[in-house]
C-alpha cells in the first residue's frame, strides 16, 4: 500500500493513495477521522489502526480475524475507537503488521499481539485468534523489547541487551531458530546469533530481516567482564620487560583471571539449571528461611523458554571463556591461567549438555503423554463407513504430524535415544493398523468390487521412513554450523563433529530396523527393508568425502581468478 502521512491540522491526518486491497486509489485521498496527531498507521485490506503521538491506538473499518483489536463481537467499525492496550499509562510505541495480524511494543518493552494465529505468530503458545491485544512472554518475560519486526507469519523482535527472539511461521526454517518445527508458538531466542550483540533490525524487499551489529562490537562480555581486545593482556611498552616484571605480570594476569571467572561462575550459579542434582534428587535445601527447590525439581517443571534461556547464556560464556583463552594463548607463562580458563570451560558445557539432555527428555516425553489427548472413537456399526475412514485418516494425520515432531527432537544421551525410538516404533505400528482397518472398511462395503490391500500399509510405513532418510540435508546442517560460529580447533574435529551428527540422525533408522520382530511386516518381502537399511548405511560411507569436499572448497580459492572472493 501507498500512502503520505502529512503534518496538518487535527482533523487532516494524511493522505492515501495506490493499491490498497483489491481497490486503486488514483487520487490522494485525504483522511480526517482521528482528532489528534498520528504517529504511524498500519494499513490491512479494509482496515486502518492508528498510533497517536499520545502512544494510544485507534482503529475502524472492518476486518474477521481480529486485527480491529476491539473484540470478538467488534468486526466492523465505522468511526476510529480506541483500542485498550497493556496496563494503566502503558504507551504504545510502535506497531507492525504482519499477514492478518499485529504487534505492538510499548515504552514498558512489552510487547502485544492480536488477529489470526493459525501458525503460532501471536506467541501465546497456542493457534487461536486473539480479538484484544494479549500480551507476549515465553522468553520475553523477563527481557524488555526495544524493536519488533514481521515479516507474513514470521515475528522477531529485538531486546536491550541485543538478543533477537523469533517465533510464529517457520514452514521454510526463515525464523533461522534450531527449531526446525513448521510453527514456533513461542519466542525463543536466537542462539545462532551467539556472540554479537544486535542493535537494529531492518526488514529488506518485504522478506529478507537484517540485523545490525553494535557498533562498540561484541568485544565486551555480556556478563559483566570483558573478553578479546586486550581485555587481559598487558599493554605493550614497547621496552624490553626484565624478568621480574615479567613475573609481575603473570602474577596480575592470574588475578585478572581469577576475578573474571568468579564474576562468570557467580552468574553461572545463579542459572541454576544443569547444576549437579543431590544425592537425593527430590531433596530440597533449605537457605535460612527460604526453602529453595533442588535443581532436578527446576528441570523437570520450570517453562521450556526458560531452559532455552539458560543454555543461550551458557554459550555466551563459554564464547567469553574461549576469547580470553585464545586471547593469551601466545604469551609464556599463561600455563595456570589456560587451566583455570579451561576448567570454567568445561563446568558450562557439562551444564550445557545437561541442560540440552532435559529438553530433548521433556519434549519426548510431552510427546508421548499428548497421545492421550488424541480423542479416541469406536468403528460403529452403520453403513457410514465413510465418516469412520474420515475419522481414522484425520487421527493418522495427527500421528504423522507427532511422528515427525519426535525425528526431529535433538536426543543427546542413549536413554533419550532409546525412548525416541520407542515412541517411533509405537507411532508407526497404530498407523500401520489404522491404514489396515482403513483397506477393510473399504473392502467389506464395495460389495466385492475392491479387495483389501494387505501390504499398502505397510508400504506406506517404508515410504515414510525412506522420505525420512531423504530430507535430512547434509549440506544445511554444515551451514547451520557455520552460522553458529562453533568452537572447533581444528578442521578435522570439525569434520568429526559433522559426521558424528549426521551418522546419528541415519543409526536411528538403522536402530530402528534391529528390531525386526516390531519394524518389520511379514507380509512385505525382507529385500525392501535390506535395501534401505543398505542405503543408510552407503549414506553414512559418503558422509565424510562430502564433508571433507566442502571443507576443501570453503578454504580453496575460485579457479580462475587471481583474488579470493572477486
Amino acid at each position: 500500500v501507498s500512502y503520505s502521512a502529512m503534518a496538518g491540522t487535527q482533523k487532516e491526518n494524511f493522505f492515501l493513495w495506490g493499491v490498497w486491497g483489491s481497490r486503486v486509489i488514483r487520487h490522494p485521498f485525504l483522511t480526517q477521522k482521528v482528532p489528534s496527531p498520528i504517529k504511524n498507521i498500519v494499513i490491512g485490506d479494509s482496515f486502518i489502526i492508528a498510533l497517536l503521538e499520545s502512544g494510544k491506538l485507534q482503529s475502524w473499518g472492518e476486518d474477521k480475524h481480529g486485527c480491529l483489536g476491539l473484540g470478538q463481537t467488534k468486526t466492523s467499525q465505522p468511526s476510529p475507537m480506541e483500542i485498550k492496550i497493556g496496563e494503566p499509562g502503558e504507551r504504545v510505541e510502535d506497531i507492525q503488521y504482519g499477514k492478518k495480524f499485529v504487534l505492538a511494543r510499548t515504552d514498558q518493552g512489552h510487547v502485544y499481539a492480536w488477529g489470526d494465529n493459525s501458525h503460532g505468530q501471536l506467541g501465546t503458545g497456542d493457534t487461536a485468534p486473539k480479538y484484544i491485544p494479549t500480551k507476549v512472554e515465553g522468553a520475553l518475560r523477563d527481557d524488555s523489547i526495544k524493536e519488533i519486526v514481521c515479516v507474513k507469519t514470521s515475528c522477531f523482535a529485538l531486546s536491550n541487551k541485543g538478543v533477537v527472539y523469533a517465533w510464529g511461521g517457520n514452514v521454510n526454517s526463515e525464523l533461522a531458530l534450531e527449531d526446525e518445527g513448521e510453527k514456533v508458538f513461542e519466542p525463543l531466542p536466537m542462539t545462532r546469533l551467539v556472540g554479537h550483540t544486535i542493535h537494529r533490525l531492518e526488514v529488506k524487499c518485504g522478506e529478507t530481516v537484517v540485523a545490525f551489529l553494535d557498533p562498540i562490537g561484541p568485544e565486551t562480555g555480556g556478563f559483566g567482564g570483558q573478553r578479546g581486545a586486550g581485555a587481559l593482556v598487558p599493554e605493550d611498552s614497547g621496552a624490553e620487560d626484565s624478568g621480574d616484571e615479567k613475573i609481575f605480570e603473570g602474577v596480575d594476569l592470574m588475578r585478572k583471571v581469577t576475578d573474571l571467572c568468579q564474576e562468570w561462575w557467580t552468574h553461572l550459579v545463579e542459572i541454576r539449571h544443569g547444576e549437579p542434582y543431590e544425592f537425593d534428587p527430590k531433596e530440597q535445601t533449605s537457605t535460612g528461611r527460604e526453602v529453595q527447590p533442588s535443581g532436578f525439581d527446576l528441570d523437570g517443571n520450570v517453562p521450556f523458554d526458560i531452559l532455552t534461556r539458560a543454555r543461550y547464556d551458557m554459550d555466551q560464556l563459554i564464547r567469553s571463556a574461549s576469547a580470553q583463552v585464545a586471547e593469551i594463548r601466545n604469551i609464556p607463562g599463561t600455563k595456570y591461567v589456560k587451566f583455570i580458563l579451561t576448567m570454567f570451560i568445561d563446568a558450562c558445557r557439562l551444564r550445557k549438555e545437561k541442560v540440552e539432555r532435559t529438553m530433548g527428555a521433556r519434549q519426548l516425553v510431552e510427546a508421548k503423554r499428548s497421545i492421550s489427548q488424541i480423542q479416541t472413537f469406536q468403528i460403529a456399526d452403520s453403513e457410514d463407513y465413510q465418516a469412520d475412514i474420515k475419522k481414522i485418516s484425520g487421527i493418522t494425520a495427527h500421528l504423522q504430524r507427532m511422528l515427525d515432531q519426535v525425528r526431529r527432537t535433538g536426543a543427546i544421551d542413549v536413554y533419550c535415544k532409546e525412548l525416541q525410538n520407542s515412541i517411533i516404533q509405537t507411532l508407526e505400528c497404530k498407523m500401520l493398523c489404522h491404514d489396515t482397518t482403513m483397506e477393510c472398511l473399504r473392502a467389506e462395503h464395495s460389495k466385492g468390487e475392491q479387495k483389501a490391500s494387505s501390504i499398502k500399509g505397510p508400504l506406506k510405513v517404508i515410504v515414510d521412513r525412506w522420505n525420512s532418510l531423504k530430507s535430512f540435508s547434509l549440506y544445511n546442517l554444515y551451514q547451520a554450523c557455520d552460522r553458529s560460529k562453533h568452537n572447533f580447533g581444528t578442521d578435522d574435529e570439525l569434520l568429526a563433529w559433522l559426521v558424528q551428527k549426521s551418522d546419528d540422525k541415519i543409526d536411528q533408522l538403522i536402530k530402528i530396523d534391529q528390531d525386526q520382530a516390531i519394524s518389520r511386516d511379514a507380509l512385505i518381502p525382507s529385500l525392501c527393508y535390506d535395501l534401505l537399511v543398505e542405503n543408510a548405511e552407503l549414506r553414512k560411507m559418503t558422509n565424510a568425502y562430502q564433508l571433507r569436499v566442502l571443507m576443501m572448497q570453503k578454504g580453496k580459492p575460485p579457479q580462475g581468478h587471481g583474488r579470493p572472493g572477486k
